[in-house]
């Protein structure tokens, strides 16, 4: 409903207005519309908040290079940006997850504050065992008491909604 109703409000101011279609695109993201939210996203001029936006799109659409070309653009952009942080460390996670840590350890000291990461730095140091910081890490996560938009777009369809510490037995499972 909310997609139908801002269409025509972007018809009517050209359609070219970054802010609104990107909030169009974040929308249809949310509805799993994966093409059409990538169509709005593009349309919108670069920024920092596009480059996200679209990589996120195209994470969740199976394109891994051009997800991480433009997290890279928004990370040129600003290196200051927590969340791209977090979002670098889940595309490369997506291949090898060893890639993957000193991006999500860059997002938390940049302010990236979610069970989701506490629970993959968790299960990262159980790996190599570093069981303390494993059991500090996953205590952590246990804590945590809410999933942000990014923790849950970051999801698989099926894990959706899990709460911080479903999330936590789900990653130390793998």
């Amino acid at each position: 409903e909310a997609v139908k109703l801002t269409e025509p409000v972007l018809r009517s101011v050209g359609g070219e207005t970054a802010g609104p279609l990107l909030e169009l695109a974040r929308m249809r993201l949310r509805l799993e519309d994966f093409d059409n939210a990538l169509k709005d996203a593009q349309r919108a001029s670069d920024s920092v908040d596009s480059h996200l936006l679209r990589a996120q799109i195209q994470h969740l659409r199976g394109e891994r290079e051009k997800a991480l070309a433009e997290i890279d653009e928004a990370l040129r952009s600003k290196q200051d940006l927590p969340v791209a942080w977090y979002w670098r460390g889940i595309i490369r996670d997506a291949a090898d997850p060893s890639q993957a840590i000193d991006d999500f350890k860059e997002a938390w000291r940049r302010g990236f504050k979610s069970g989701e990461l506490l629970a993959r730095l968790s299960h990262h140091a159980a790996e190599h065992a570093l069981s303390d910081e494993a059991i500090r890490l996953s205590t952590q996560a246990l804590t945590m008491t809410t999933i942000s938009e990014e923790e849950y777009l970051a999801m698989p369809g099926s894990q959706r909604g899990a709460s911080p510490a479903q999330a936590a037995v789900r990653l130390r499972a793998r």
